[in-house]
Order: C-alpha cells, then sequence, then structure tokens
C-alpha cells in the first residue's frame, strides 16, 4: 500500500486526476489543495484512504466531478466543498463521514447528482439543498439524519431519482414533493414519517416506484395514486395505511406488477 505523497501539491499545472482502485492508504494531503487548475475529474475512489476530507479541496473552484466514495474517510464534510462553483457530481457515499450535511452544500447550482448514502451523518436536511436546480439525483440514504424532509425539496424541478430510506426522519410527506414532475422514483422507506400520502403525489405523471414500508404513514392511500400511468412498484407495507373502495378501484389495473 502506499500513501498520496504531499508532494502531488507541485503539480500545479495538472489538469485531469484519476488514481481510484490503488488500493491507496492515508490521508488525504491539504497540498492537493494547490492544484487549482484542476477542471474536469478528481478521482479517489475505492481506495483506503482515511481521515477528514481536507477544507483545502474548496480551493479546487473548476472542478467539476468530486468522487471520494468507498474509502475510510471520517468527520465532517467540510464546509469548503460549498465553493466548487462548478461541480455537477459529488459522490462520497460508502466512508464513515459524521456530522450535518453543510447547508453550503446548497451553493453548488450546477449539481446534477449529489450521493452521500451508507455515512453516519446526522442533524436535519438543509433546507438550502432546494436550491440545487439542475440536480436530477439525490440519495442520501443509510445514515441517521433526523427532522423533517424540507419543503423545499419541492424545488427541485428537475429531480428524477430521490431516495431516503433508512434513517430517522420524522413528520409528513411533505405535499411541495407534488411539484416533482420529472420524479420517476421515491424511496423513503425505514423512517419515522407519519400522516398519509399527501394526494398530490398523483401529480407525477413520470412515477414509476414508490417506496414507504416500515414508517408510520396512517389513513386511506389516495385515489390521485391510480393518476399514474407508469407506475410499475409501490411497497407500503408495515404501516396503517388502507385503501378506501374507490381507490382500490383505480389501483387494481397495476395488481399484476405491484408489491403492497
Amino acid at each position: 500500500m502506499r500513501e498520496i505523497p504531499r508532494e502531488i501539491g507541485l503539480l500545479t499545472n495538472l489538469v485531469f486526476q484519476v488514481i481510484d482502485q490503488n488500493r491507496l492508504y492515508g490521508s488525504i494531503p491539504s497540498t492537493i489543495g494547490n492544484l487549482t487548475k484542476l477542471y474536469d475529474f478528481l478521482a479517489l475512489w475505492d481506495n483506503q484512504l482515511f481521515g477528514s476530507i481536507p477544507p483545502e479541496m474548496g480551493n479546487l473552484a473548476s472542478l467539476s466531478t468530486l468522487s471520494l466514495q468507498r474509502n475510510n474517510l471520517s468527520g465532517k464534510i467540510s464546509v469548503s466543498l460549498g465553493n466548487l462553483s462548478d461541480l455537477t457530481t459529488l459522490y462520497i457515499f460508502k466512508n464513515q463521514l459524521s456530522g450535518s450535511i453543510p447547508p453550503e452544500i446548497g451553493n453548488l447550482k450546477s449539481l446534477d447528482d449529489l450521493e452521500i448514502i451508507t455515512n453516519n451523518l446526522n442533524g436535519t436536511i438543509p433546507a438550502s439543498l432546494g436550491n440545487l436546480s439542475d440536480l436530477t439525483t439525490l440519495y442520501h440514504y443509510k445514515n441517521q439524519l433526523s427532522g423533517s424532509i424540507p419543503l423545499e425539496i419541492g424545488n427541485l424541478k428537475s429531480l428524477v431519482n430521490f431516495e431516503l430510506a433508512i434513517n430517522i426522519l420524522t413528520s409528513s410527506i411533505p405535499a411541495s414533493l407534488g411539484n416533482l414532475s420529472k420524479l420517476t422514483i421515491l424511496i423513503l422507506h425505514e423512517n419515522h414519517l407519519s400522516d398519509s400520502i399527501p394526494p398530490h403525489i398523483g401529480n407525477l405523471k413520470s412515477f414509476k416506484t414508490l417506496v414507504l414500508y416500515t414508517n408510520t404513514l396512517t389513513g386511506s392511500i389516495p385515489a390521485s395514486l391510480g393518476n399514474l400511468t407508469d407506475l410499475t412498484t409501490y411497497t407500503l407495507w408495515e404501516s396503517s395505511l388502507w385503501f378506501h373502495s374507490s381507490t382500490y378501484s383505480k389501483l387494481d389495473k397495476f395488481e399484476k406488477r405491484t408489491f403492497v
């Protein structure tokens, strides 16, 4: 195993760096923040890196993709990542990161794909994520996130895939999710979400997958779900939801290709 040498910071003309899957060991040196001409990829994924994300990474203002997934990184997500104004992809999943998601992530207006799954993150989901108007994929599942799903998520009109499963989220599913006209996947299982499914979900004409099992949802399943002509899978078991007769008749056409 080898470490990333501090001398890497001397390569100040470097514009592209991929050193993934190389069994790298040790911490990410702060000198990596000297590589200010990097404009495309910084990929360090699938190694054995540990320690924190150095705040100096916030100097890489022209970076479009930052891939740090599948390591053993710990500590908090550096607020300096909010300086990466050209970033379109941020992968930091499958690490041991803790603390809360910094609100500064909401400054990344060009972000298309944000995946922070399988860490030890806690605290609430910052409302500032609602500023990410280009976001198509938002994966935060398998953490310890708490509180409610921010209403501002309903501002993400480009969102296609949305997963927050296996956290400790509470409160109700916000009706503002009905504004996400491009959404195809909504996965919120294994939380503590309560109240009823908002009928506004029936506005999502592109919807294909709805997974809500193991929550504390109550009330009747809204008949508006019958408007979802592309729906192929819905899983709602381990809840107190019930079918009103009119709802069941609308959903009956999905009976052979869904799971309840």
